[in-house]
C-alpha cells in the first residue's frame, strides 16, 4: 500500500520528483502478503500531524508505503520563508522521538525543502547531517549563482554514494565540478548535473584535479557541443555518449572524438552514438550503435548483438563494424 497525504496545493513537480527517487514508484500489481504486519498508515499520519506544528514548518507531506517489498515512511517537510537550520533540525529530531519502535522495519526518511534547498536523509542520519549540510549546500549554490540544489542520502543498496542533482547551472560543467570538489571532493558522493539541452553529467567523487584537468584539455567546448550524456567514476570516464550530425564521413567524425576523449582517460569505456534524432525516419531503426573501447564488454547473447538489422539501420551497422574493429578488443 502506498499513501501520500498533502495539501493539494503544496504538491510540486519537484515533491513529485523526490519522491519517486525514494521510493521507486511502481505500477506494478503485487501478490497478498501471507502474513500481514498491522496496518500503521494512521500512526504515519498522526506523526506528520505533530511535524505540521513546529515552529518553523508551513507543511508537512506524509508518504506511507507498505507491501511484500517494501516498508517505507517518508516526511516531506516544506519550511517557512524564513526558518533556520535550528528549526529544521528539531523537525528532525522531533521525528525519532516520534517514531519509536512501531516502525523498526520500514525505511524511514525525511526530506526537507528550505531556501532552495531539498534535502533527502534517512531518519538515522537527518539530525547530524542538518546540523553542517545545509550551510555547505548553501555555500555551493551562491558559488555556482544557482537558485537551488537537491540532496539525496545514499539509500539501501540502491545507490552506494550519496546524490547531488545541480540543475540549469551556467558556465562549464569542469566549473560546476571544480565548485563541488571545493565542499565534497573528498567524500564519496556523485553529482548530477543536468544544464537544460546540453550534455548531462554524472560524475562520483573523488575526482581528482589531475584527472578532470586532463579530460577538460581533451574534451574541449567544440566537443561538448556534440555531448548528450558523459559519466565519470573516480578518475575514470567510464559512458559517453553523443549526437552528430547527419553528412559525410560519419565514422571519420565519430573517431575523431573517440580519440579526443580517449587522451582524457583510460581505457575502458563505452562509447554510445547517434546521427541526427536517435531513431530513423519511420521511428522502429536506431541511427547510432555502441562501442566497448579498449575492451569487448558487450551483450553478446541479446537480440540486438546476434540481430543488428532488427534494431539498427544499415548505415549505423557498417560505422559500429568499422569502429569496432578499430577500437575494441575482441577477438
Amino acid at each position: 500500500m502506498f499513501e501520500a497525504r498533502v495539501p493539494v496545493r503544496r504538491v510540486t513537480l519537484a515533491m513529485i520528483a523526490v519522491m519517486v527517487m525514494i521510493f521507486g514508484l511502481s505500477g506494478c500489481e503485487r501478490s497478498p502478503d501471507p502474513n500481514p504486519s498491522p496496518d500503521l498508515s494512521s500512526r504515519a499520519d498522526e506523526i506528520g500531524d505533530v511535524l505540521s506544528a513546529l515552529p518553523g514548518v508551513e507543511t508537512v507531506a506524509t508518504y506511507y508505503r507498505k507491501d511484500n517489498s517494501v516498508q517505507r515512511l517518508t516526511y516531506v517537510a516544506i519550511m517557512a520563508d524564513g526558518a533556520t537550520d535550528e528549526k529544521a533540525i528539531h523537525v528532525a529530531s522531533t521525528l525519532n522521538d516520534e517514531i519509536g519502535s512501531e516502525f523498526d522495519n520500514f525505511d524511514r526518511g525525511l526530506t526537507v525543502k528550505q531556501s532552495g534547498l531539498t534535502i533527502a536523509l534517512r531518519t538515522e542520519t537527518a539530525v547530524e547531517s542538518l546540523k553542517h549540510l545545509p550551510s555547505r549546500l548553501r555555500a555551493l549554490t551562491s558559488a555556482l549563482g544557482v537558485g537551488g540544489v537537491t540532496w539525496f542520502d545514499s539509500w539501501d543498496d540502491r545507490y552506494s554514494e550519496d546524490i547531488l542533482e545541480i540543475d540549469s547551472a551556467s558556465g562549464s560543467p569542469f566549473d560546476v565540478i571544480t565548485a563541488v570538489r571545493d565542499q565534497f571532493g573528498s567524500e564519496e558522493i556523485q553529482l548530477r548535473l543536468d544544464r537544460g539541452n546540453d550534455a548531462q553529467w554524472s560524475v562520483t567523487f573523488p575526482y581528482s584535479v589531475q584527472a578532470q584537468d586532463k579530460l577538460e584539455s581533451a574534451v574541449g567546448t567544440d566537443l561538448e557541443k556534440v555531448m548528450q550524456r558523459i559519466e565519470i567514476d573516480g578518475d575514470h570516464l567510464t559512458n559517453l555518449t553523443v549526437t552528430v550530425d547527419s553528412g559525410p564521413d560519419v565514422v571519420g567524425r565519430l573517431e575523431d572524438i573517440i580519440d579526443r576523449a580517449d587522451s582524457g582517460t583510460s581505457a575502458p569505456w563505452s562509447f554510445n552514438w547517434s546521427v541526427g534524432s536517435s531513431r530513423s525516419t519511420d521511428g522502429n531503426l536506431l541511427t547510432g550503435g555502441h562501442i566497448s573501447v579498449g575492451s569487448c564488454d558487450y551483450a553478446h547473447d541479446s537480440a540486438k548483438e546476434k540481430e543488428p538489422s532488427q534494431f539498427m539501420t544499415t548505415e549505423a551497422i557498417k560505422a559500429q563494424t568499422q569502429l569496432r574493429d578499430s577500437y575494441d578488443t575482441c577477438p
